[in-house]
């Protein structure tokens, strides 16, 4: 039994409690660690935070063995403090979220046809975006020069992280690509998709990945709910935002532009219309600020700011979004 000493036990601002409808939990965001409490110690911790300790103890004393021991394991588990000072003497974290990026997210595909891929990257780096994904269809010898011109540009511009998929070819050639691709340290990762057989490769620069999954398998491909995410820019987003598509765009190989690579609505094509032009419709932000709670499937899910939910949605008569699966 731990040793009480001090006024008030006073929950950590990083350790969040979530309510599902039949289970909760108490989330430290700052460690990742979840752990699943009964209703009962929610009474607990809400009244620990503005009330005395011997008085919320006193309050339970019919049920005195149980209460020290949601107070041992809040203090243990290290979500809660002892202090002279009740919870409100102690700032919150602030519940908000922000990006100064218009897009921060986008995955490509590309085929070396049908659009120009650095007038795309150009206008990607005017939308601020920091992370692409590049999947290219096709990847031949007569590729080569405009996929180094491309790198060239994306190294001078505000990207800071660059993953490249392309379709497995002759080891020789491999070789070539992966050699050319060492020049370029925004490169932090090579896939080579419908590879013969599974390995990595760690390069100096980066690390180099032959997988046997098709490039339609890694499209189709949805993120299993036993993957759960925990941390304070994470859990804020959620608050707001939906964190799979908030400021995200994909690019398909015909130019068209989606809010993912595998739904199937259209929202613009390269062609068409600016890039710029499209993302900041309201049309094509709808899905940025669908939070958890809003969505019919998991909102009364205590792990409902912890999933990454990558399917389609439809929009409800009520107002409230259900997933397409």
């Amino acid at each position: 039994m731990t040793l009480i000493q001090s006024n008030y036990i006073v929950l950590f601002a990083y350790c969040k409690i979530v309510k599902g409808k039949d289970k909760n939990i108490l989330c430290d965001l700052q460690k990742g660690k979840i752990k699943y409490i009964p209703q009962a110690m929610i009474t607990v911790i809400t009244l620990l935070q503005s009330q005395p300790y011997l008085a919320v103890k006193e309050y339970f004393k019919a049920e005195e063995t149980i209460f020290l021991s949601y107070v041992t394991f809040l203090l243990q588990e290290k979500f809660a403090f002892q202090s002279e000072l009740a919870a409100s003497h102690f700032p919150d974290l602030e519940n908000s979220w922000s990006s100064p990026e218009i897009i921060n997210n986008a995955i490509i595909e590309y085929s070396f046809t049908h659009y120009n891929l650095k007038s795309l990257f150009v206008q990607l780096d005017d939308l601020l975006t920091k992370f692409i994904e590049l999947r290219l269809t096709v990847c031949r010898e007569n590729n080569l020069n405009e996929l180094v011109d491309v790198l060239e540009y994306c190294s001078q511009s505000v990207c800071c992280s660059l993953q490249i998929m392309l379709p497995s070819c002759a080891p020789s050639y491999c070789s070539k690509i992966i050699n050319t691709l060492d020049q370029f340290p925004i490169v932090n990762r090579i896939v080579f998709y419908s590879s013969e057989a599974k390995h990595t490769v760690n390069r100096e620069k980066h690390t180099v990945y032959f997988i046997p999954e098709s490039l339609e398998d890694i499209t189709k491909a949805t993120i299993a709910s036993t993957v759960l995410i925990n941390n304070i820019a994470y859990y804020h987003e959620c608050q707001n935002h939906n964190p799979y598509y908030n400021k995200k765009v994909a690019i398909t190989a015909k130019g068209q532009i989606k809010n993912c690579i595998k739904n199937k609505k259209v929202f613009g094509s390269l062609s068409k219309q600016p890039l710029k032009q499209v993302v900041n419709s309201d049309e094509f932000q709808e899905f940025w600020y669908v939070t958890p709670d809003q969505i019919i499937d998991i909102q009364d899910s205590e792990l409902r700011y912890n999933y990454l939910i990558t399917h389609d949605m439809k929009r409800r008569a009520d107002g409230k979004y259900q997933l397409i699966v």
